[in-house]
């Protein structure tokens, strides 16, 4: 079984692409948020928190798949896409 690791990092003012907007990324976001992260998202379909916080302006959401411009200024990475190779 493989294991979690929990990372402190200070994100305040930093940018994060998540890369995936289902159930993990729904999760995953507005802790980034809460964490201070500017957040950018990339997924061809979003679930509806996500929606409603591109809506709001809180996070960027490209609707689309990751492409490989989209690391340009990002400090951090999460995946949350459920491919696991």
């Amino acid at each position: 079984m493989a294991a979690s690791l929990l990372v402190g990092l200070d994100l305040a003012g930093r940018s994060v692409l998540v890369v995936g907007a289902g159930a993990v990324g729904s999760r995953r976001v507005p802790t980034l948020l809460a964490a201070g992260a500017v957040v950018t998202v990339a997924a061809p379909h979003a679930s509806a928190e996500i929606e409603a916080l591109a809506r709001s302006g809180e996070v960027v959401w490209h609707a689309r798949g990751f492409v490989p411009a989209d690391l340009e200024g990002v400090w951090l990475v999460h995946t949350a896409t459920g491919v696991v190779d």
